[in-house]
């Protein structure tokens, strides 16, 4: 990116979605980027192969104008992120922080996560479109969205696909590099227990010799 910005990416979300804001503002904000898939600096000069730092609005303000301070903190993020749900479908707020990132030209920094509690279905019919902000749809196309519902994409699989549209690669390779990871790590932390377990088997080995050598020889001095 050739502008520099401060933040990573903007959450926008309904105070009434605060609880999943937070886990997602730091399951984003710890993640790394595999070196594998290249670098990447999100705030040119930031943390490398990091989505940092996050900017997470504090709560819900009354309608009205945005304020310097929120315009300025959209201004200097580099990606907006829209916590979908029938809660900010409804909200005055994240509607004008979204129509105010688009008025900056950056509406294909635009990413949308559906909440984990969002319905799924009213009426037998699906109920997804209730929980997007009106700004975020064009015509009758609603904004492909990473779905933390745990019949969709669950937690990991959404924020992953989050990270994906960040930095620009795959899902399916952020993803599919991410289970080679955690493999990787449950094979070593295996290996390393294993390892433990054979020096503490060696250790009560080195032990009982010695013991039992010298019970034979008392035995045999001294007779049972």
């Amino acid at each position: 990116m050739s502008d520099f910005y401060r933040y990573a990416a903007f959450i926008s979300y309904s105070s009434r979605d605060a609880a999943f804001s937070s886990k997602l503002h730091r399951a984003l904000e710890k993640y790394h980027v595999p070196a594998s898939l290249g670098e990447f600096d999100l705030t040119n000069g930031g943390k490398k192969n990091r989505v940092f730092p996050v900017f997470r609005d504090r709560e819900e303000l009354p309608a009205g104008d945005l304020g310097s301070t929120l315009e300025a903190a959209l201004r200097a993020s580099a990606a907006l992120i829209v916590l979908c749900s029938p809660h900010s479908a409804n909200s005055p707020w994240v509607a004008k922080e979204i129509e105010y990132f688009q008025s900056t030209g950056r509406g294909d920094r635009v990413f949308s996560v559906i909440v984990p509690d969002a319905p799924l279905e009213v009426d037998g019919k699906d109920a997804t479109i209730q929980s997007i902000p009106a700004p975020l749809i064009a015509g009758n196309d609603l904004p492909l969205a990473a779905d933390a519902r745990p019949s969709k994409d669950g937690f990991r699989n959404a924020y992953l696909k989050l990270v994906a549209g960040l930095i620009g690669v795959s899902a399916g390779d952020l993803q599919d590099r991410e289970k080679r990871r955690r493999r990787n790590k449950q094979a070593l932390f295996g290996g390393v227990a294993a390892t433990g377990l054979l020096c503490v088997m060696f250790a009560s080995w080195a032990y009982l010799i010695p013991q039992t050598t010298y019970a034979k020889r008392y035995v045999k001095e001294f007779g049972s």
